[in-house]
């Protein structure tokens, strides 16, 4: 595959021209994966421009409220807290998937996906948008380059090494609810059930649709037809770290066609983004 077949020519992060939502959101995945190959930006500054990219693109209004800004607050604060673990003398070697480039490219693909819902309706709700956020950088902090012995196992220890940072920065119980709940259901198993639980539904904000706008930013950057394969690689490298690592191998044309065909896409931002179409084409490809 030549360089220009492989990724766009010109890499910019979240910039959007004339609507394109898929080329930013594209170029942005691609931005990420280039600087964390080569000069990498550091997880504070992506929530720092992610931040801003919801300003300038109205997702959050002038007065936003203290929970609004006390998620947002956590979400630099964990971003910081996670840049140096990794960095620190001694520190164990960061996961080949599970990794800073994984969160930022997650919280890249919420970005994209709340600006497209503000684009599509004039309800503006900033702690929703703060909430997303804080959920992209933390869902796996702390994830041991493991997999589950049982349903949500490693998302709930996600969640509890989050719970003294969301008590001391004083976050209401009503949004630490919120965010284990999100968090959880990023679990495989559970991501089916949370999109039957909204199927036929109008999107609104609530943790339902939350959770189901956290599982598709998690899978946008494997689920990309230029990026998959190298993301399953890197998971397979992971996997391999382990006792008994699964059997399933997400590199391969089989394990990418079930990847694929365990892909759901129920928000409006991930349809309008063409993403069933794209996953579809794929699919027609790796059948030939």
């Amino acid at each position: 595959m030549t360089q220009s077949e492989s990724q766009p020519s010109n890499l910019s992060f979240l910039n959007l021209e004339n609507f394109n939502w898929q080329q930013c959101l594209t170029e942005s995945l691609f931005f990420l994966r280039n600087s964390w190959k080569q000069n990498w930006l550091g997880l504070e500054k992506v929530v720092q421009l992610t931040q801003a990219f919801l300003e300038s693109q109205n997702a959050y209004s002038n007065q936003k409220s203290a929970d609004a800004i006390i998620m947002l607050d956590i979400a630099a604060h964990v971003a910081k807290l996670i840049e140096q673990e990794a960095l620190q003398e001694g520190a164990k070697v960061e996961n080949p998937y599970h990794n800073r480039l994984h969160f930022s490219q997650v919280m890249a693909s919420v970005a994209v996906q709340l600006a497209i819902l503000k684009n599509e309706t004039p309800d503006i709700n900033n702690e929703w948008s703060a909430c997303l956020l804080l959920c992209a950088v933390a869902h796996d902090y702390k994830h041991p380059g493991a997999v589950n012995q049982q349903a949500q196992e490693i998302e709930f220890q996600s969640y509890q090494a989050l719970i003294p940072i969301l008590v001391n920065f004083g976050l209401q119980q009503k949004w630490q609810d919120v965010i284990k709940k999100v968090i959880l259901n990023t679990d495989v198993p559970t991501s089916q059930i949370a999109h039957s639980i909204v199927k036929d539904k109008p999107f609104e904000w609530n943790v339902d649709w939350a959770s189901v706008l956290l599982i598709e930013s998690d899978n946008m950057a494997s689920s990309h037809p230029m990026l998959g394969s190298e993301l399953g690689q890197e998971l397979e490298k992971e996997w391999l770290l382990l006792d008994s690592p699964p059997s399933f191998k997400v590199s391969t044309k089989e394990g990418r066609t079930r990847y694929l065909q365990s892909l759901i896409f129920s928000t409006p931002s991930s349809h309008i983004l063409g993403l069933p179409s794209l996953v579809k084409k794929e699919l027609k490809a790796l059948a030939t």
